[in-house]
């Protein structure tokens, strides 16, 4: 009966033979190593000295967290300073201050017409939707409205006239409001008086009445609805200004 051969582990390098696995794993490494030049060894070594440890790459990840912390800290006091470095401007001082000039406040006015189609409007379907649709065409150019309001001052509007931008008084808005009532009132005359001959049955009558009623109701709301109206309509944001600070007077 032949004899079975032991197994050896050979090193690949000096090809010396371990009887066991485990001796000749712990000499391969350092034979590895001696079996090259010593430019190869210098090599090896300064591969072996860039692999970070885990606990190196520990210590990098704080201190890059700890980086981005103070970088946004900077950046939040580089905010603060820009916001408080913005000039402050009047809102009058910087519409005079514009290269384009709108409408004169009172051509403007002359612009307003309430004609019968309008007429119809207020009594088919309001006063309000009949001044809106007036405003919708003269405010189909905005930097020809002599009128401005902003979305951060709910208290102020502003009116071209006269060569200058100023703040509306009570008397502006009269003026705003005036057309309106003679307007109507020309259209109320125009409408019983063009079918005054006109024979009409009792439910004629009651519609006239109805009619009535309602532009004398919409005479009441004039002058809240006119100059709320005619606000959404010409309202500006400034949210988008950055180098200006608009105060309000």
């Amino acid at each position: 009966m032949s004899a079975v051969p032991k197994l050896v582990y050979e090193c690949p390098h000096c090809l010396r033979q371990y009887r066991r696995k485990r001796e000749r794993d712990l000499h391969i490494g350092l034979c590895e190593l001696m079996s090259k030049n010593k430019t190869e060894r210098s090599r090896e070594l300064e591969r072996s000295q860039d692999i970070m440890s885990p606990e190196e790459m520990n210590d990098m990840i704080k201190v890059l967290i700890t980086e981005q912390s103070r970088l946004r800290n900077q950046v939040s006091v580089l905010q603060q300073q820009l916001s408080s470095m913005k000039r402050k401007v009047d809102v009058v001082d910087h519409l005079n201050q514009l290269t384009q000039k709108p409408m004169d406040f009172d051509d403007w006015l002359e612009q307003i017409k309430f004609d019968k189609a309008t007429f119809e409007t207020l009594l088919e379907d309001g006063v309000r939707t009949a001044i809106d649709n007036i405003f919708t065409e003269l405010t189909r150019f905005p930097d020809n409205v002599p009128i401005r309001a902003f979305t951060k001052n709910s208290n102020g509007t502003y009116c071209y006239r006269n060569e200058l931008w100023r703040k509306m008084e009570e008397t502006d808005w009269n003026d705003v409001v005036s057309p309106f009532y003679v307007q109507i009132q020309n259209q109320l005359d125009r409408y019983y008086n063009g079918s005054k001959d006109e024979r009409h049955t009792e439910r004629d009558d009651i519609a006239r009445s109805f009619n009535l009623q309602k532009i004398l109701k919409s005479f009441d709301k004039l002058e809240s609805t006119v100059p709320s109206v005619l606000i959404q309509k010409v309202k500006m944001n400034l949210t988008n200004v950055t180098t200006f600070e608009f105060t309000f007077t």
